[in-house]
């Protein structure tokens, strides 16, 4: 029972972060893509993705009381956002060596880069509380007070102010 609550919360959280990235994906790349692979993708990121993280969420959770809890909300949204930063890493590399290959003027994605340093940049918090709990507590309470102060939600800053609380 424990390995299908992680594997389905999981998917909650990759099925949530995937969202924004196949939107970017299919505005950046509508002139290579035909219109039914077009529609396709966008349909997964609006409708079946959404979906499958509903079920997913309402499997492994199963309570809804806890969307009332501003902990738990925060725990999902930092979960989220470490999925996010993974992927927008990832699509960044991709980004730029697709660049290289083609050719293609910089200027024209300028937004596109904007978005994904604007992803890192909500997900740098999650990673700092990772290393602040890994590191010693000194180099830890660091690590975790510039987490809380670069967080932008007061859900997640709720949560990495408790993070910091235990390490200090």
């Amino acid at each position: 029972m424990k390995n299908s609550y992680l594997i389905l919360s999981n998917l909650f959280y990759i099925s949530i972060a995937f969202i924004p990235f196949i939107i970017l994906h299919c505005f950046l790349f509508k002139s290579r893509m035909n219109m039914k692979k077009l529609l396709f993708s966008i349909a997964s990121a609006v409708i079946i993705l959404p979906v499958i993280a509903f079920f997913c969420f309402s499997a492994s959770f199963k309570h809804y009381e806890y969307l009332k809890d501003i902990l738990f909300v925060g725990y999902c949204l930092l979960y989220i956002f470490a999925y996010m930063g993974l992927i927008a890493f990832n699509y960044l590399i991709f980004f730029i060596i697709n660049l290289k290959d083609n050719k293609v003027k910089a200027v024209k994605y300028i937004p596109a880069f904007l978005v994904l340093f604007l992803i890192l940049y909500l997900s740098v918090p999650t990673y700092l509380a990772f290393v602040s709990t890994i590191t010693n507590t000194k180099q830890g309470a660091f690590l975790s007070q510039a987490a809380v102060k670069l967080s932008v939600f007061p859900c997640t800053k709720k949560v990495l102010e408790l993070i910091a609380f235990k390490i200090i």
